[in-house]
């Protein structure tokens, strides 16, 4: 049983998880001649706009895949054609991970820019049979696919909400936990 916030909800499943880096190069040159250079970011955005109006691969239970530019970094001053630029990305992804991947690659290893991958993990689709529980589908990933070489029936439980965490509002409360103690005991004896 991996406990994550799902309202004390038992979960069917969540995304997975593709994060990766891309740069991008180009050639500095004064702004007043942009002909004379080639903008890293120009070029960066240009392609992440292509990838946010992608249609990418989704679920019918854990919905559409979601695409996410975390940072974008680049340039020198306003007046400089920026020879670099770099965004940190996150898909969850939903759907056909190895056709998401695929599209990712080919869209950003070209002659201008390169992706690096960080993390790749698939969705996970996971045992949901104990009766009695409300059931949940996960827009968020969890270690769970560290788990797949491992023959075990997979839960995911646990109290709070996934829409506070990570921020400073973060928050569980007493009566929660409480009643993830007695959903956690009921996982554990339907499975003895």
């Amino acid at each position: 049983v991996l406990g994550e916030p799902t309202e004390n909800k038992l979960s069917k499943g969540h995304k997975g998880n593709f994060r990766f880096d891309i740069e991008a190069w180009g050639k500095k040159s004064h702004s007043g001649y942009p002909e004379l250079g080639f903008s890293a970011i120009e070029f960066l955005v240009r392609k992440l706009n292509i990838l946010l109006d992608s249609e990418l691969p989704s679920s019918d239970l854990l919905g559409p895949t979601t695409v996410n530019i975390g940072t974008i970094k680049g340039g020198d001053s306003a007046n400089i054609i920026p020879s670099y630029a770099k965004a940190e990305m996150y898909i969850r992804v939903a759907g056909n991970s190895s056709e998401i991947k695929n599209y990712v690659e080919d869209l950003f290893n070209t002659e201008h820019s390169k992706i690096t991958i960080v993390q790749f993990l698939d969705p996970q689709y996971l045992s949901f049979d104990v009766p009695g529980f409300e059931l949940i589908a996960c827009s968020y990933a969890t270690d769970m696919p560290y788990l797949e070489s491992i023959s075990i029936k997979k839960y995911l439980y646990g109290p709070g909400s996934i829409s506070v965490a990570h921020t400073q509002a973060e928050y569980v409360t007493v009566s929660e936990l409480y009643d993830s103690v007695v959903g956690y005991k009921k996982i554990v004896e339907f499975n003895l």
